[in-house]
């Protein structure tokens, strides 16, 4: 990925385009925007264009959205990678304490001072169901702050997370279920301590 943030100095407007580009990035056809004033609106939809066009640069082929959520989606999940959607999107979920891996650690009940770090940008996996590794974690995340609270899994700070799970698929399908084209998948590993965003390559 190489897109920058070009609202990186100013906190409002940055979480507002990354919203986007979550929403672009996932879901590049999608058209469903965030209720926003038309200033905002215009940050987020820069967000979407930046998404979209990460998304259509090779060598990697994402799978959208629309295609996870069609009918034939559980013939061919199993013959996907799990990948990392890179550092452009870890800036995710700032407003908490400790950004994204605040809210997991958060999420996850993580004891002590457990030093996790971002996921490689190149990290690629093919998946082949539940994890064998304990210490691996997938949780579905969404990174909009206006979820109903109190509510089951809306954080302090507004944010949504579901239960976490050892198979990608059923985060996916949570991340799916969950409606938001700004939800995420997190892949925790204590074993290797990184956390990070992932989502499905052909």
């Amino acid at each position: 990925m190489t897109t920058v943030n070009p609202f990186a100095d100013d906190p409002e407007r940055a979480e507002i385009f990354e919203l986007g580009w979550v929403a672009g990035f996932q879901d590049p056809g999608g058209s469903d925007f965030l209720p926003l004033e038309p200033e905002l609106l215009d940050v987020y939809t820069q967000g979407v264009e930046a998404g979209r066009d990460d998304n259509s640069k090779g060598p990697t082929t994402w799978v959208p959205r629309s295609e996870l959520e069609g009918e034939s989606s559980d013939e061919w999940i199993e013959h996907i990678a799990i990948e990392s959607i890179a550092h452009a999107a870890m800036h995710q979920f700032k407003l908490a304490a400790l950004g994204l891996i605040g809210v997991v650690i958060t999420a996850l009940s993580i004891q002590g001072d457990t030093p996790l770090h971002p996921l490689e940008d190149d990290f690629r996996e093919p998946y082949t169901g539940p994890s064998n590794d304990p210490n691996v974690t997938y949780i579905a995340m969404c990174s909009r702050t206006d979820h109903p609270m109190p509510a089951i899994g809306t954080t302090v700070d507004g944010y949504w997370t579901a239960s976490p799970t050892s198979n990608f698929g059923e985060a996916l399908q949570e991340t799916l279920a969950h409606g938001h084209r700004e939800s995420v998948v997190a892949r925790c590993s204590l074993t290797d301590e990184t956390c990070g965003l992932v989502w499905a390559a052909k």
